[in-house]
């Protein structure tokens, strides 16, 4: 997996390489697009890790495994090997994937439809609490200005300023203005906000999520915001400074999980409590700091609870998995080879008949019992 790259002659993206600007880099290539893709998916990288870092080595081990006492490849130990593997990677990482996603889809379509909380959407705990740790300073600052009310766009502007200003500070301090100059446009945009002002209980809640998505997607590669930060840090990961010790994040999921931050938890909650003037732009209504800081606090604890429910979910699913696929993979073993035997033993000296066909209670391998008779 590339963690950074620093190299001025190109730039991986995983929304390609095709800005018409200065930031235009001058080594193009699909294979470098398909890698910045890799780089910025969590499941997609785990799976290309496990299958060149596990299934493969593995897999090319067993078939040389005794191959000079058969005088050929032992194919059936490769086979099972590259079956056992495959079935346990879909096992513990996909299948308890798509469980948490699908309760993830459950609860768009009911709980938190009133809440108007885009649970499909990738924020993770450690951008979701450094952007609260930043939005409530801002909100203090206000208050201790004397402020009582704040407009919607400033809120979404200094938030986004911030958060690149943690990025900065955790970065030796490059500066930021003009892909922050950048980023705040993107944010403060009146067809964005608009776009992103979707009522809760609404019908279609679903589908208006979705075109949301692909939306900022879209527009966030024509900006091109991304490849512009990873230009300016010279690096396809950023550092983000928080209360504790900071963490790093690809820039492509820093730049998405801002947004949806800045539409799930900051445009929403506000609109839910204020902001109601019909003839003012949404972006500049005004809201009360006290009531906007409660309603973002009750919004904050409903997705930080559901998101902690789906990562329980796929733990507890993995471990149901694991527990269950010993018996499954036997039964795929002996399907492959006829036999409970691992096919790594084949053409060794004592390997008997009386032995191949018995059935053993343990994954692949004999009792120690049977294996003295």
């Amino acid at each position: 997996m590339i963690n950074t790259i620093k190299n001025t002659t190109y730039n991986i993206s995983s929304t390609g390489l095709n800005e018409k600007s200065a930031y235009q880099p001058s080594f193009k290539g699909g294979f470098h697009t398909a890698l910045g893709s890799i780089e910025s998916n969590p499941v997609l990288s785990l799976v290309i890790i496990d299958l060149l870092g596990m299934i493969i080595p593995r897999t090319v081990i067993d078939l040389k495994r005794n191959k000079e006492e058969l005088g050929h490849l032992n194919w059936d130990a490769g086979r099972e090997t590259i079956l056992r593997e495959a079935i346990t990677s879909f096992l513990l990482f996909f299948l308890s994937g798509l469980t948490a996603t699908g309760i993830g889809n459950a609860f768009l379509r009911k709980n938190f439809e009133e809440d108007g909380i885009n649970t499909r959407a990738f924020l993770d705990f450690n951008t979701l609490e450094a952007s609260k740790e930043r939005l409530q300073k801002i909100i203090k600052r206000e208050e201790e200005n004397g402020n009582t009310e704040i407009s919607i766009k400033k809120l979404r502007e200094e938030y986004i300023g911030s958060m690149l200003e943690g990025a900065s500070s955790a970065m030796q301090g490059k500066p930021v203005s003009g892909v922050e100059d950048e980023f705040k446009k993107y944010i403060l945009n009146e067809d964005n906000i608009k776009l992103a002002d979707i009522k809760p209980k609404s019908k279609n809640i679903k589908k208006q999520f979705k075109r949301l998505e692909l939306h900022h997607e879209l527009e966030l590669e024509k900006a091109g915001i991304a490849n512009k930060i990873k230009n300016l840090f010279g690096e396809s990961k950023i550092k983000v400074a928080n209360n504790k010790k900071g963490f790093s994040i690809s820039i492509d999921n820093f730049v998405k999980n801002t947004v949806v931050f800045a539409d799930d938890l900051i445009l929403r909650p506000a609109l839910k409590v204020g902001g109601n003037d019909t003839n003012t732009k949404i972006g500049d209504r005004k809201v009360n700091l006290e009531t906007f800081k409660n309603e973002f606090g009750t919004a904050y604890n409903k997705l930080y609870n559901f998101k902690a429910g789906k990562l329980y979910t796929a733990f507890i699913t993995t471990l149901a998995l694991l527990i269950a696929f010993p018996r499954f993979n036997m039964w795929v073993s002996r399907k492959c080879t006829g036999n409970d035997e691992f096919p790594g033993v084949k053409g060794l000296s004592g390997n008997s008949e009386g032995i191949k066909n018995q059935k053993s209670e343990l994954f692949l391998f004999k009792k120690p019992e049977e294996n003295r008779s």
